[in-house]
């Protein structure tokens, strides 16, 4: 299946999905910028950037765990890819026609 037959694209929350690997690409570029500059920084300054940058992660990973939702009943469909598929195949299960709780289809 292409993405744009998913019901995920076709709701229009695939910007949703990809908030996560860009926010871990970005974190990731930052932590090594402020392990770089490190010696620049004054102790609590880094810190205070390794925080931030840590709180970032972390909400670009929950983001799409919550906001990623069935328009009709509700369900956080990536919660549930992958919360419910035991085969590891969470992608597949986001990227299907219909929803996994209700069946509906845009």
């Amino acid at each position: 299946m292409n993405r744009e037959e998913s019901v995920l694209y076709r709701t229009r929350q695939g910007w949703k999905f990809w908030l996560m690997p860009t926010g871990t690409l970005i974190c990731v570029v930052a932590v090594i910028g402020a392990i770089r500059f490190k010696d620049l920084l004054p102790g609590w300054q880094f810190q205070a950037a390794l925080l931030i940058i840590i709180t970032l992660q972390l909400a670009s990973l929950a983001y799409p765990a919550i906001a990623i939702r069935c328009p009709n009943c509700g369900a956080r469909w990536f919660w549930l890819a992958l919360t419910k598929v035991r085969n590891g195949s969470w992608f597949n299960q986001l990227m299907q026609s219909e929803c996994i709780k209700c069946g509906f289809r845009s």
